[in-house]
């Protein structure tokens, strides 16, 4: 089975640092399922890429996202 790389950009982790530490503000009992669903997320990504819909910033960008 092909395996892709999957980068998170330093934008992207930040964004998602501060997600998390707001939802864990919020919710903490569901912060940590959201964070393990996201986990799951992209690391199904580098194996069924085609899984999930490209983002809408893929339209004005290089390269798909």
């Amino acid at each position: 089975m092909k395996r892709y790389r999957v980068v998170i950009t330093p934008l992207a982790a930040d964004n998602l640092r501060e997600a998390y530490r707001w939802l864990k503000s919020e919710n903490p009992l569901y912060a940590a399922r959201w964070l393990q669903g996201v986990k799951e997320a992209i690391l199904d990504l580098g194996v069924m890429p085609e899984s999930h819909p490209l983002a809408p910033e893929s339209a004005v960008l290089d390269g798909e996202i």
